[in-house]
């Protein structure tokens, strides 16, 4: 029985991940299943308040290219980015974008894990 309660508590948002950001994320959802899982994990596993953001380009004609990403957000993970984010005064679609580069980037111990 599928527990229609839990399910909308959670909160499905529309992103833009960098090409980056969105090849990183895939590469261990191809392995591994679930892409909202896996944003899920690399948002609570990185601190948000310390970690570098780049900025995004609002310019028309920009060269930033943006793949547009429907994500089901754990109960509270999107408001712990939305207060991160806005205490940066960065964008929360900046601040998961970066934390997903991050963590599939450069967290040896979450790729040997999960190989």
């Amino acid at each position: 029985m599928i527990d229609h309660a839990d399910h909308e508590k959670k909160e499905v948002k529309l992103i833009r991940l960098s090409i980056e950001a969105d090849a990183a994320v895939r590469e261990h959802t191809s392995r591994r299943g679930d892409l909202s899982n896996q944003i899920n994990h690399a948002i609570l596993g990185t601190d948000l308040s310390s970690l570098e953001v780049r900025q995004r380009s609002r310019a028309p004609g920009s060269r930033q290219q943006y793949v547009p990403t429907a994500v089901t957000f754990e109960v509270g993970v999107y408001e712990k980015v939305k207060e991160a984010a806005e205490s940066r005064n960065l964008s929360a679609t900046s601040l998961i974008d970066a934390a997903i580069i991050h963590f599939f980037g450069s967290n040896k111990s979450h790729k040997e894990v999960h190989k």
